[in-house]
């Protein structure tokens, strides 16, 4: 297959072109910066999706079978909708130039996992429950999809990915394990749906594969490792194989009470501070999904946790002596 993947400087993107160049597949990537890595930049070129001409002409001469669209904005720092046109202006384009093709290819689109509070369970695959700008975007997503016809596409909604590359919220959590700034709570587990992004990028091909096009047209699916997390004890072998002490655990109370002072500095104007309400939410609240649905496409996970930990702090370790 011929794939053309946008967002190859992002980090999902980077990781996936990284796969295609090394397994010999053909394909093109697209992203409005040029990747980090040499491998991945030179089969990557300087684009504006954002242009419907440009990408109309673009995918019409790439000709690709399939599309994988890793491209959009994914911070949370936007404040409306309209602040993440990147997250829907460009997947517009992409579609356009889609079914203007008289062979269609296939479109994998990355959404999110924020297109549900991660307070709430999903109570349906399309029962939305966004609670920030950038979940509302991906809802926006993924309406365009949905008012297509035929359905020449799925919807890939990563959860919690990390592994090499990453930039945050996760490259900031094994920085805060190293300097023995983090803290575990304790007596609490808390379990999150996580995903090493080495099984990820085989989740994305596996819903790319032709054969299994019957099972996932049409449909969205949660990007996980097959088994959640426990925060705690993921912590700890991250410390280990740093060969340094694991991290403290300490009561909620305390967390909540340096939280409140924290969302307090924040709002008086107070830049950088460690911990607020909603990153106390987002890091340590449980939160797990259903990935039995990606599982029985993908099978078995190709790197366990601790492989993925290891291949981590690798790269961790590399990137720290060319720095």
């Amino acid at each position: 297959m011929r794939f053309l993947v946008t967002g190859t400087a992002g980090f999902i993107g980077l990781n996936l072109a990284d796969y295609l160049e090394s397994s010999g597949a053909e394909w093109i990537g697209v992203d409005r910066r040029i990747p980090g890595v040499e491998r991945v930049a030179r089969r990557t070129r300087k684009f504006d999706l954002r242009s419907e001409v440009e990408t109309l002409a673009l995918v019409r001469e790439v000709t690709p079978d399939v599309i994988i669209n890793l491209a959009a904005r994914t911070d949370l720092a936007g404040k409306t909708v309209q602040d993440y046109e990147d997250n829907t202006l460009p997947l517009i384009n992409l579609v356009t130039a889609q079914q203007s093709l008289p062979r269609r290819p296939f479109l994998v689109h990355a959404s999110s996992r924020l297109v549900f509070s991660p307070e709430n369970d999903p109570l349906g695959q399309w029962s939305y429950t966004p609670d920030t700008s950038y979940g509302e975007s991906k809802v926006a997503s993924e309406w365009i999809l949905r008012a297509l016809t035929p359905q020449d596409w799925t919807i890939a909604r990563p959860t919690s990915i990390w592994g090499p590359h990453f930039g945050v919220p996760y490259h900031g959590f094994f920085d805060a394990i190293r300097k023995g700034v983090y803290v575990s709570v304790r007596s609490v587990p808390v379990r999150k749906t996580m995903g090493y992004v080495g099984n990820t990028v085989q989740q994305l091909l596996a819903l790319a594969d032709e054969k299994h096009r019957d099972q996932v047209r049409g449909q969205a699916f949660f990007l996980g490792d097959e088994e959640s997390v426990d925060l705690g004890q993921w912590a700890g072998m991250i410390a280990d194989e740093q060969k340094i002490r694991r991290p403290r655990r300490v009561p909620m109370s305390f967390l909540k009470s340096a939280a409140l002072v924290g969302t307090l500095a924040e709002n008086l104007g107070v830049r950088r501070v460690p911990l607020t309400r909603f990153r106390l939410r987002n890091i340590y609240d449980s939160v797990e999904y259903d990935t039995m649905p990606i599982h029985s496409i993908a099978g078995r996970d190709d790197f366990s946790l601790a492989e993925g930990v290891s291949n981590t702090v690798e790269w961790l370790n590399q990137l720290g002596s060319e720095s």
